[in-house]
């Protein structure tokens, strides 16, 4: 009896070692891990009003299983640094002096690459999310005409610090930066920002993202352009997305429509009028913003024109019913809701215009607007019966989302992927 209890226990021993979980298949494990993974806030939250509820997390549950055993750790580390954020601080004792600044963000990169690479966990990012608390670009502009002088003096910008080292190492397939509108611009690719407007809006912070398509969990491309300086050039990106936040302050002023509000728009703008290859290879863009005046929307559409090989456009102009923003009375102020409808309105005209140009004369074959729900239905009306064309094909899908069968312009599209033209 004793040696048949004896083996009794010994086999629930082996039994209870053969359960625990990390001596399941990886296979298994791997399948348990993606089932509690899920999408990083920065690309749940990217249509949202920018904040730094961006780079939180509401529920961690890779996290907590991490803490679970030594096991469970190494296992999930590559899914915990699949989305990675990097938060850039002005070094306290630079005392806003441009150079020394660049060099602490070039360091601090530098620290973030090593700290990857000696885990082997760089080969498993696939987002990068770079924010910062605040206007690192403080005392980096003159005074008078609110612009750059950075590279007029001959010194490095916040780009050239960044963007060498991260992409040295890391090979994303999504990259979103949240900052402040003069940070945003230096950060991008050290375009300018105006800011001489900036009291009369109520966006402290705006995003950028550029994105491409997924890879395979796990798998690195090695096949990127290892000279390049900067961000657009970087990788080939194939998606651009722009928030700049709320304009409702704005409204309140006199003559709000002259407002210009601090923006990357026009300097990208201008890029891609110089033939950037970063805008030949787009082929989706998106616009988001908080009841954005008609002739910012425009600054918009002039770019999205320009890149020839967009297939996909969306926007979001109002804000979601989720936000409750339509019934915040501190934030509307004394702003008048039905100067901005009219703006909205106005916008959307453009829009439909834009729309058929870039059928005819460009790519163009998906929009969707993302807010199409919240609006009133007399809006509803303009832009269904405004967008839907027996002649371009332009029927709706679903409920805010139109497609068009309408041939390619190949010879356009040839003479972009060959460079020509």
């Amino acid at each position: 009896m004793a040696d048949a209890s004896s083996a009794h226990l010994q086999h629930n021993g082996n039994s209870s070692r053969k359960l625990r979980l990390e001596n399941l298949p990886s296979e298994i494990c791997d399948l348990i891990l993606a089932c509690l993974d899920s999408a990083a806030p920065s690309e749940q939250r990217f249509c949202d009003e920018p904040t730094f509820e961006l780079v939180k997390s509401d529920t961690r549950p890779l996290k907590t299983l991490s803490q679970v055993s030594r096991a469970w750790r190494y296992l999930t580390l590559p899914w915990l640094f699949r989305h990675v954020t990097y938060c850039i601080t002005a070094d306290p004792f630079t005392e806003g002096l441009y150079p020394t600044v660049a060099f602490h963000i070039g360091r601090e990169a530098r620290r973030l690459n090593s700290f990857l690479e000696k885990h082997s966990l760089h080969r498993y990012v696939s987002s990068l999310v770079v924010y910062t608390t605040e206007d690192v670009c403080y005392g980096y502009l003159d005074r008078e005409s609110r612009i750059f002088t950075a590279d007029e003096k001959g010194e490095a910008s916040l780009a050239d610090a960044l963007w060498p080292v991260l992409l040295s190492s890391l090979n994303p397939d999504r990259v979103v930066i949240l900052a402040p509108p003069l940070s945003l611009g230096s950060l991008t690719d050290g375009v300018h920002v105006d800011t001489k407007h900036a009291w009369a809006f109520d966006s402290p912070l705006q995003s950028l993202q550029v994105s491409k398509k997924r890879r395979p969990y796990g798998q690195k491309s090695l096949t990127h352009n290892g000279s390049a300086e900067r961000l657009f050039d970087g990788r080939q990106w194939s998606e651009l997305a722009v928030n700049e936040g709320s304009f409702i302050r704005a409204y309140s002023t006199y003559e709000y429509f002259l407002k210009e509000k601090p923006s990357t728009i026009p300097s990208l703008h201008w890029r891609a009028l110089y033939g950037s290859n970063f805008f030949r290879q787009l082929t989706s863009l998106h616009y988001n913003a908080i009841f954005p005046f008609y002739n910012t929307l425009e600054l918009f559409l002039n770019l999205a024109r320009i890149c020839p090989n967009v297939t996909r456009l969306s926007m979001q102009l109002a804000p979601s019913l989720k936000s409750g923003l339509l019934t915040n009375k501190e934030r509307i102020g004394t702003s008048d809701l039905r100067d901005m409808w009219m703006e909205l309105e106005s916008g959307y005209q453009l829009i439909i215009f834009a729309i058929k140009d870039m059928t005819r004369e460009g790519n163009l074959r998906e929009f969707r607007s993302l807010d199409y729900v919240s609006w009133p239905d007399d809006l509803k009306a303009v832009l269904d019966e405004g967008i839907s064309d027996d002649t371009l094909g332009w029927q709706p899908r679903e409920p805010g989302y139109w497609a068009t069968a309408w041939p390619f312009n190949a010879e356009l599209s040839n003479s972009v992927t060959t460079g020509e033209g």
